[in-house]
């Protein structure tokens, strides 16, 4: 990168020379694809229309027009990092996606399960008060009505569940 003082440039053709060195420095980070470089460049070339005098007004228009360039350059290659962060937020989301997919046939498995078990406790328990019904030797009507109540109740939620 050219060290210009422009305290020391008199003459017009004293900043025709600067600019030129400038433009062959952004020209150089251009080629280099070095993006600090033409941030460096433009940066140069905006203190040169600031420090040039007002009969360097053509040159100030180049250097303008430069820097211009260069922030295309500069964005050209922003963009190209962005399309590259948008690739990589599209992967990140279907991942997300997957991982969702899969917690939810999780969740609705591990309900399932519960609700297999559940019916296997209700058969159980069917089960179990059918045997007090038949082991009661003399059958106290109110508890047998009670226990059958119980056990017919449990055989409609078994029917529902098959």
């Amino acid at each position: 990168m050219a060290n210009i003082n422009f305290d020391l440039l008199v003459t017009i053709e004293d900043w025709a020379g600067a600019l030129q060195q400038l433009l062959d420095d952004a020209k150089a980070a251009i080629q280099a694809n070095d993006q600090q470089a033409r941030v460096d460049a433009q940066g140069a070339l905006r203190k040169f229309t600031e420090r040039s005098p007002v009969e360097a007004e053509n040159l100030d228009r180049i250097a303008t027009g430069a820097i211009g360039d260069l922030f295309e350059a500069v964005a050209a290659t922003a963009l190209a990092k962005i399309a590259a962060r948008n690739a990589q937020l599209e992967e990140a989301t279907k991942s997300i996606r997957d991982v969702t997919a899969h917690a939810d046939k999780s969740t609705k498995s591990i309900q399932f399960e519960k609700v297999i078990s559940a019916m296997d406790k209700a058969k159980s328990a069917a089960e179990a008060l059918k045997a007090l019904e038949t082991a009661l030797a003399q059958p106290d009507q109110t508890l047998l009505r009670r226990i059958k109540d119980v056990t017919d109740a449990i055989d409609a939620l078994t029917r529902l569940a098959a």
